[in-house]
């Protein structure tokens, strides 16, 4: 998905400078050569706020998928360990046999 967003980069910059030349130099051979070089221009800058916005959300997705699986392992961590002290026969203030 980034080299995505790194090509549409690269063909928004030559879109861009070759709109601009024309537009400079007032040569457009028709008025479909404008169009054709201005869609792309177009096609370039909502391809970079789609990829972005997909890119954004990816990682969104991929932080809170890592909060959750942490989450998950010490939630398992201190219920292990709970029935650990549970079988030694610990209580919340220590031990409940005397001189262990």
């Amino acid at each position: 998905m980034p080299f995505y967003l790194i090509f549409a980069i690269v063909k928004l910059y030559l879109s861009a400078w070759s709109t601009a030349k024309y537009n400079a130099n007032h040569n457009l051979p028709s008025l479909s050569a404008r169009f054709r070089v201005r869609y792309p221009l177009f096609m370039s800058v909502w391809t970079i706020v789609f990829a972005a916005a997909y890119l954004v959300g990816f990682f969104v997705s991929l932080t809170w998928w890592t909060i959750r699986a942490v989450l998950t392992l010490m939630l398992a961590f201190v219920f292990i360990r709970g029935v650990q002290s549970s079988k030694r026969g610990d209580g919340l203030k220590g031990s409940m046999v005397e001189g262990a």
